[in-house]
């Protein structure tokens, strides 16, 4: 995690807090020579809020002040115009490259079933 730039501390509850260091919300995919959108801003802000998190407290700029929730406002909605539902039959396989394509799943009824493999080179 050091090498990362991540530090961390264990909480009086047990629990572990871990920051990164600031990173840039637009990166270089060498493999597609392209810049990408590459980061979990959108998950942090709407989707981490437990009793851990704080999703709007957790995402700042790299000088520490909190984000602009117009500016988060507006990037997911320019996430979701730009959402793409696959429509999974038995037998599909998706194959996606994690760097150039933001993945989620929408809400659903019923137990969830995890069938997913991650490949890296």
């Amino acid at each position: 995690m050091r090498e990362a730039g991540m530090s961390w501390e264990w909480l009086e509850d047990g629990n572990l807090k871990t920051e990164t260091k600031a990173l840039p919300a637009i990166r270089y995919d060498e493999e597609t020579q392209q810049k990408v959108f590459f980061n979990s801003i959108s998950a942090v802000y709407t989707g981490w809020n437990d009793a851990r998190n704080q999703g709007k407290s957790a995402v700042s700029t790299a000088d520490g002040e909190p984000m602009n929730d117009q500016v988060l406002n507006k990037l997911i909605q320019e996430m979701n115009n730009s959402c793409v539902n696959f429509p999974w039959q038995a037998g599909d396989v998706l194959w996606i490259n994690n760097h150039t394509v933001l993945h989620a799943r929408q809400p659903f009824q019923g137990e969830r079933r995890i069938l997913a493999s991650i490949s890296f080179k």
